[in-house]
């Protein structure tokens, strides 16, 4: 079953917005920028442009086939529900799938990717601490780039 991949950048990000407040809320100023990028993995055998309606608004998005995260700023690092956590993206892409006629779609997950250097502490060379009550205990890092 082949697994396809569309990676998409919002052209103004709230979410983006909001986290970039809480860590200087929380003694990291010198982060000047934050951008998540969102990920989309479909496993089966489907018309990736007819799906495209469903997963991508190109009025602020843009989407591509591979990250368009700029690997210069360190290492990417995707965040995703881990494996048997309801994930509840997953039955609202499958419906809209069948909806769209791409019955052939078994699975879809969907993950947030960030250049974790663009967020590092220089100073201590770690990440800003999150904690349990700001973010869902059921995410975990499912892949890094380098």
């Amino acid at each position: 079953m082949p697994i396809h991949s569309i990676y998409t950048l919002s052209k103004d990000d709230p979410e983006a917005r909001s986290w970039l407040s809480f860590f200087h809320l929380r003694g990291y100023p010198q982060l000047k920028n934050l951008v998540i990028e969102r990920v989309f993995w479909l496993e089966g055998s489907v018309d990736l442009e007819r799906l495209m309606p469903l997963l991508v608004n190109p009025l602020y998005q843009v989407a591509a086939q591979c990250s368009q995260l700029e690997p210069g700023l360190g290492p990417i690092v995707e965040i995703a529900y881990r494996p048997a956590v309801t994930d509840p993206e997953t039955p609202s892409i499958l419906a809209g799938a069948r909806a769209l006629g791409e019955g052939g779609l078994e699975f879809a997950r969907l993950s947030r990717a960030t250049n974790s250097g663009a967020w590092t502490n220089p100073r201590r060379g770690e990440l800003p601490p999150v904690s349990s009550t700001t973010t869902s205990s059921s995410a975990s890092a499912s892949r890094t780039k380098s």
